[in-house]
């Protein structure tokens, strides 16, 4: 079968970085990636237009040094949200919207020159290898080419039982969690350590708003381990606030900065309780007027206009709630 394939090699730490961010993130989750043109098929810069949603894969290149051609572990497939080439810096701009876990093997009859160190990003007859195609299969595969580190898999954010869709933004180049204040959510995440490196993994939110009850850093004296980690939305001043769920592999000199990955996270008030808010202070001045004392000649007005106030008021009351928790 064939699939756009997009490499990231060893030639450089950041590349090697990016391909620990697509064995950490969500399916569904973007994931950016950027090529100069030259490293690009021009088959494929050709029809950029129509390239939106196709299928791809993405491959991890090893022993990419001196002109070599390496060998290829492929990650993950994705299909591309959006592909683009800037009219300033001239580099063809690649956001990814990651699927599943894979194990593919580069048929023989690609022709080298569309492969590694010649192309990152092209057209490639692919063969699916049975087995160790889930996640821990494709760090087993992976991490005798990593620095000593602990492989993580965010694989959702909950709410009870209902899993949090993705929200995406910037015309499909950013994606982020959407949760409530007030709230408690479940983060489910992977650990894998399949070399017992002893490092662990640091996790911080950026904004204070989300309270994250973990024992930090998340380790594991196994070589993969799966944990369930609550996260408690604090109550908001505001409609909405933006924050970043911060994952820090640790080493033993400290932290990797090169491998921190960053999960979007937007906080937003619930429209529930402003609309309750609302509906309640129609009732408090429907009461305060029907026991206010009346002459015998005062006439209430019309139902409808009635209606009509008491739509006024309680859409007036929830909006200063939702917008600006006035109450």
């Amino acid at each position: 079968m064939k699939k756009i394939c997009a490499f990231s090699s060893d030639s450089r730490e950041l590349y090697k970085a990016d391909i620990y961010r697509a064995m950490s993130f969500p399916e569904g989750h973007i994931l950016h990636f950027r090529y100069k043109p030259k490293y690009v098929d021009s088959n494929l810069l050709a029809k950029v237009a129509s390239l939106q949603g196709a299928c791809a894969a993405i491959f991890y290149t090893h022993g990419n040094v001196d002109g070599q051609p390496g060998t290829h572990v492929s990650v993950r497939e994705a299909t591309i949200g959006k592909i683009e080439v800037s009219p300033d810096t001239d580099l063809v701009h690649v956001y990814f919207r990651l699927g599943k876990f894979c194990n593919l093997r580069l048929d023989s009859a690609n022709a080298t020159e569309k492969l590694p160190p010649t192309l990152f990003l092209s057209e490639l007859d692919c063969t699916v290898v049975g087995g160790n195609d889930n996640w821990q299969g494709r760090v087993t595969a992976l991490a005798p080419h990593f620095p000593p580190i602990t492989f993580i898999n965010i694989r959702n954010v909950r709410q009870k039982e209902h899993h949090v869709a993705l929200q995406y933004s910037d015309s499909n180049r950013a994606c982020h969690y959407r949760i409530e204040h007030g709230s408690r959510y479940v983060l489910s995440i992977s650990l894998g350590n399949p070399l017992s490196t002893g490092n662990g993994v640091e996790v911080n939110e950026s904004s204070g708003n989300v309270s994250i009850n973990a024992i930090k850093p998340l380790e594991t004296s196994a070589q993969f381990d799966d944990l369930e980690i609550p996260l408690i939305a604090k109550r908001l001043q505001d409609a909405s606030y933006p924050s970043l769920l911060t994952f820090s592999p640790k080493s033993g000199s400290g932290i990797m900065s090169e491998y921190v990955v960053n999960l979007e996270v937007e906080l937003r008030s619930s429209v529930a309780p402003a609309i309750w808010f609302g509906f309640a202070t129609v009732v408090a001045v429907a009461s305060l007027g029907v026991s206010q004392p009346r002459s015998a000649a005062a006439t209430w007005p019309s139902l409808p206009v009635l209606l009509l106030a008491a739509l006024l008021l309680w859409s007036s009351t929830s909006f200063l709630y939702y917008w600006f928790n006035k109450k």
